[in-house]
């Protein structure tokens, strides 16, 4: 009896309902970034990739962003309330409901 393996490049469209390639980072909405980016750090053996914040010109959110190997987190935290997108939605889930990914 012989085994066939089909070829992954040859997957049409309509099977797979969310053709991804690959991804970049996930993006995880915390109540503190830097905390959360020095657990990962600590814990798990992560290292400090990038940061974002008012003194850099992001002024409605803080991220920090770690890597190990092809995996990439970028922890977020949102800075202020009155704000427009996601930012804001992430905001709203934070004061409801706690850490969040979008």
């Amino acid at each position: 009896m012989e085994t066939t393996i089909a070829d992954k490049k040859h997957v049409s469209s309509s099977t797979d309902f969310l053709p991804l390639q690959g991804t970049d980072f996930v993006e995880f909405y915390v109540g503190n970034a830097k905390q959360a980016a020095h657990f990962y750090k600590t814990a798990f053996g992560f290292q400090s990739l990038a940061y974002a914040c008012p003194q850099t010109g992001i002024r409605d959110k803080a991220s920090d962003a770690v890597r190990q190997n092809k995996l990439t987190f970028v922890f977020t935290t949102p800075l202020i309330r009155i704000a427009a997108g996601s930012v804001m939605v992430a905001a709203s889930i934070l004061a409801s409901a706690g850490s969040a990914v979008p």
